[in-house]
Order: C-alpha cells, then structure tokens, then sequence
C-alpha cells in the first residue's frame, strides 16, 4: 500500500487497538492504543521506503514515497 504520508484506517466491528509500526529492520517506531473505529496515521517526516504495520494479529507492508 503505498502513501505520500497519510494512512487512514478503519474497522467496521471493534475498536482498532493497539498499532505498531516497525521500519524495514525491525525496528519499533510506532506504538499506539486506538480506543476508537476510525484513526489517521501521519508519516510526514518519515524517510523514503517499506515499512511494516502491525494491527491486532494482522500484518500489512506500506510503502512511504
């Protein structure tokens, strides 16, 4: 999936949770609690380049342009 900086994430059921974003090597740089169904994700001022989101027991790659 990629994006310029903006992520918006949904869920039609339960609340989001807890959100993890990690860089290419596994690095931790994101760690969230989501209370809600609806949340938007900046990365602006993140580096070019892949990057790992982890919701609950899903894991989705990104891509940051």
């Amino acid at each position: 999936v990629p994006t310029s900086s903006i992520l918006n994430i949904n869920s039609t059921k339960d609340n989001i949770g807890d959100i993890k974003v990690y860089n290419i090597n596994g690095k931790l740089l994101l760690n969230n609690r989501v209370d809600a169904l609806k949340t938007t994700l900046n990365f602006k001022g993140y580096s070019t380049g892949v990057y790992i989101l982890r919701i609950k027991n899903t894991i989705t790659r990104f891509v940051v342009n």
